[in-house]
């Protein structure tokens, strides 16, 4: 006989996730006697130890998500090399006596990288970005060539917001990589762009009496129901881990974009996006009531 696989995902909230259709999908669940193979279930729930031991005691392999993947990283026995230098994990399978941890969003990008560099014709791109040319892109070529695409994008969102700077904390990428400096089409040079450490901007913003905003699905409200009239600083996360919680526990409001369709999150920069030009929007209502009440 032939006992069922369980599977699972771990998280919070996670009502609205998509994971169980595409598992079925993924393993045609939806064929006659093919349900009795596999099962998928949402573990929800605040309390990471309680859904921790929930897979252990019954399930063969779990996804993560926010805000446990860098808690679940940091129970397994063996992790994948990738998943060890981006310290978090999205996927840990069960074995008799151990459990191993992946970050299978690192591979996703490195293949979707990998298919727009082999269908890339332009010689010069390829030469700017470190890869050798007329040869078919290796793993590391393509993650020459994925340095700095999330962080032109800030750069290039705080460039239309008119007067956002932008601080990048713990930097992994050079700051002036060329893939950035042309894709953000000049937004580098006319933004204040800077790098430091996440201790030292806290510590700075701090002094200055900048309100620290951290966008995080957990224990937040509403963006727009949040004062950005002031100095603000828009603290975002990466799309693999999300904020540590360095900055959850430095921040002076916690803030998130509601999410009403089937996604459960979007893009980092294009939150950004959304969040800066908030700011810009309640400054110039404000600066419109002012003039307004003077007349």
């Amino acid at each position: 006989m032939i006992l069922m696989k369980r599977f699972g995902l771990i998280g919070n909230p996670i009502s609205h996730s998509l994971s169980p259709a595409l598992f079925r999908a993924g393993y045609h669940l939806d064929i006659p006697g093919k349900e009795n193979d596999f099962c998928y279930d949402l573990i929800e729930g605040d309390d990471f130890s309680m859904s921790w031991h929930k897979f252990m005691d019954g399930y063969d392999g779990i996804n993560v998500t926010a805000p446990f993947k860098e808690r679940a990283f940091s129970r397994c026995s063996i992790i994948d090399p990738a998943c060890r230098k981006i310290g978090a994990a999205n996927l840990i399978i069960k074995g008799e006596s151990r459990t191993k941890a992946y970050n299978t969003d690192y591979y996703g990008i490195i293949l979707s990288i990998l298919e727009a560099v082999l269908q890339e014709s332009d010689a010069m791109d390829r030469q700017h970005s470190g890869c050798r040319l007329n040869a078919r892109p290796s793993i590391e070529d393509c993650r020459k060539i994925l340095d700095g695409k999330i962080r032109t994008a800030l750069v290039a969102g705080c460039g239309g917001a008119g007067k956002a700077a932008v601080i990048i904390c713990d930097p992994l990428t050079d700051l002036y990589n060329p893939n950035l400096i042309r894709a953000s089409i000049g937004a580098v040079f006319t933004r204040q762009v800077v790098a430091a450490s996440s201790e030292d901007t806290v510590k700075w913003l701090k002094d200055k009496g900048i309100k620290i905003l951290t966008a995080q699905l957990q224990d937040s409200e509403w963006y727009y129901d949040t004062d950005m009239r002031g100095g603000v600083a828009i603290v975002m996360g990466t799309e693999a881990t999300g904020l540590t919680d360095f900055w959850r526990k430095a921040a002076d409001a916690h803030i998130r974009i509601p999410m009403l369709g089937s996604l459960d999150s979007l893009n980092v920069s294009v939150s950004a996006a959304i969040l800066l030009y908030e700011a810009v929007r309640q400054r110039h209502l404000s600066d419109a009531c002012a003039k307004a009440a003077s007349c």
